[in-house]
């Protein structure tokens, strides 16, 4: 009984141990990257649409140095196949990694021809 006790308090402390994990940047493209008003580090990473068309939607992952909370929106222009597109995209999630120090927030939108 005392073997079966060690054994539970054993698996009962391994799994509350928490391991390192490494926030990996998706293996999407490089969009831009730059500072936002406050000082602050950014990259947007994203697919581009293959074909172009009156309105695409979108998908952004935007990597903040740092622990911040992202703006609910974002205003958001990039060139298509050489088009100016532009729209506001929605926050629809974002995390903190403390090993990376970095924020990376996903935005999804219709962004229009201008």
């Amino acid at each position: 009984m005392r073997k079966f006790n060690s054994l539970i308090l054993t698996a009962a402390l391994a799994l509350s141990l928490s391991f390192p994990a490494q926030a990996a940047m998706p293996d999407l493209p490089m969009i831009t990257s730059g500072y936002t008003e406050e000082g602050v580090y950014y990259e947007v990473h994203g697919e581009i649409p293959a074909q172009r068309s009156n309105s695409v939607e979108v998908t952004r992952i935007v990597a903040y140095s740092g622990d911040i909370t992202p703006s609910s929106t974002l205003a958001w222009t990039e060139n298509i196949q050489g088009h100016p597109f532009s729209g506001t995209l929605s926050l629809v999630s974002f995390r903190y990694d403390i090993r990376s120090h970095t924020t990376l927030a996903t935005y999804q939108g219709t962004l229009t021809a201008d």
